[in-house]
């Protein structure tokens, strides 16, 4: 009631809404999934930006970002043009303010696919020259993996969820409280996130907002690309024992990308006037009011770049009812605020940001979580073992069906039954071993769940007792000594 009593005000005051200028290649505002053969719908986050604000597509092909766009929101740049880099670095120079989405492997891009080849080229971000003008370096060969945020995903009918390294809930303790974009927030659901760091030699501030936790590596984006069984990438991941910035905020003086001035595009023989002959760079082509260049920044830049463009994606986030042919969104994480809050901060409107963060969506059970990842990595230690034992099984088989000149025997002898029969016996106990694991997990979760409803239902009304016993008390002294 709030949010939604300042939004009002906030209209009131500002009938002008703001416009972002949306540059993508993602089909965030709904297309067509050639692999599933239908339309598919806008994300909600589109939805959500255009209650506040005016969006308008900005064409990647262009050699200008319009002058009426207040604040520039990048989703996945990559293949970027000459002319477009200039326009980006120039609008940022001149004061524009930008929020901007990269990612080593966006999963999105995959439904843009055709049917049988749904890895397709160009799944990583690129801003050729223009990360390092403003002090940032992305490794875009890099995807985050995070042992301690790592989601939970479901493998199907009768199968338990298992924790995907590639797919972090970010929760409230790795978000920057002291930052309004993030403040206040509980979960940010993010997938294939990449990592991004201030850059040697950086003139600029960089300030993280959303950070990993310390048990946490970059692993090769081509791992993560198709992955089916993400319980694999157990067996690449090493701790680097250091905590990674997801999302930061950049602000400072800084220097074009451009020091020699605007790029100039090659002309051709039908549009050249001149007896220069074709592909030399037409100079007097380029209108003179768009000649103006700015060497450095007009005052200090102020960007919010995070390294992830799945979590804008309704399926990190969102569940979208239909109700009347009205689109519901049921949040189940904070993405959806933490866009908003950045473009309410970016844009100037503290006050709506500073009552949306206090939002929240999910409080997680911290000591369930923690229970759910020892059972985890006692899972796969028991399953590890088994798959030993499982080499050196048939290995002890292949030894026993030979003959010393390595002739093959080709019948099972007494030694080659008793192997099997030990190995049997290995796989059963193993088996057994892995169901008191579980059960063991079930049990203590049961108990922990026993123990809270326990202090629910009779240690708070007994407090509350108490209590009251205490006021009457008090209030019976008072009234004879009175």
């Amino acid at each position: 009631m709030e949010y939604e009593f300042m939004k009002l005000i906030t209209k009131v005051g500002n009938p002008d809404r703001q416009v972002v200028g949306l540059l993508t290649e993602l089909e965030i505002d709904g297309g067509f999934n050639p692999v599933v053969g239908q339309a598919t719908q806008p994300w909600m986050v589109m939805d959500v930006m255009r209650q506040l604000y005016e969006v308008k597509r900005v064409d990647s092909t262009s050699a200008e970002i319009d002058p009426d766009v207040d604040i520039l929101v990048m989703i996945h740049p990559q293949g970027l043009s000459e002319k477009m880099l200039y326009a980006i670095d120039q609008y940022v120079l001149a004061g524009g303010e930008a929020l901007i989405f990269l990612d080593p492997n966006a999963d999105s891009m995959v439904t843009r696919a055709p049917q049988g080849n749904l890895i397709p080229a160009g799944m990583s971000s690129s801003l050729p020259g223009l990360l390092d003008s403003w002090g940032v370096s992305f490794d875009a060969s890099k995807v985050l993996t995070d042992n301690e945020l790592a989601l939970r995903v479901s493998m199907g009918q009768n199968q338990r969820p298992i924790p995907h390294l590639g797919m972090l809930g970010v929760q409230r303790s790795y978000l920057n409280q002291d930052d309004i974009v993030t403040n206040g927030l509980e979960t940010i659901n993010m997938s294939s996130v990449g990592s991004i760091e201030q850059a040697e030699g950086a003139t600029t501030i960089f300030e993280p907002i959303i950070v990993s936790s310390t048990d946490a590596m970059l692993m090769e984006s081509a791992l993560l690309e198709d992955v089916t069984d993400p319980s694999i990438l157990f067996d690449e991941f090493i701790s680097a024992n250091q905590s990674y910035v997801i999302a930061a905020r950049v602000s400072g003086q800084v220097s074009s990308a451009f020091p020699e001035g605007r790029p100039l595009e090659p002309v051709t023989e039908p549009d050249s006037q001149s007896d220069e002959v074709d592909g030399e760079l037409d100079e007097s082509a380029i209108d003179s009011d768009k000649v103006q260049h700015l060497a450095s920044s007009d005052g200090p830049i102020n960007l919010l770049i995070f390294s992830d463009t799945d979590m804008l994606s309704d399926r990190m986030w969102v569940q979208v009812a239909q109700f009347m042919g009205q689109r519901i969104p049921q949040p189940f994480a904070n993405n959806g605020d933490l866009v908003i809050n950045a473009l309410d901060n970016l844009s100037g409107g503290a006050d709506l940001a500073g009552i949306r963060s206090r939002g929240r969506y999910s409080r997680p059970f911290t000591r369930v979580i923690n229970l759910q990842r020892e059972a985890d990595d006692r899972l796969r230690q028991e399953e590890a073992e088994l798959l030993d034992r499982l080499a050196e099984t048939e290995q002890a088989l292949a030894d026993l069906n030979q003959t010393d000149d390595g002739q093959v025997i080709g019948q099972i002898t007494p030694e080659i039954q008793e192997e099997v029969d030990r190995f049997n016996g290995e796989l059963l106990d193993t088996r057994r071993r892995l169901r008191d694991v579980q059960y063991q997990l079930t049990e203590d979760i049961e108990q922990l769940g026993s123990r809270l409803l326990a202090i629910n239902t009779f240690m708070i009304p007994f407090l509350l007792t108490l209590l009251l016993l205490g006021v009457g008390y008090l209030r019976s002294r008072r009234q004879k000594l009175a």
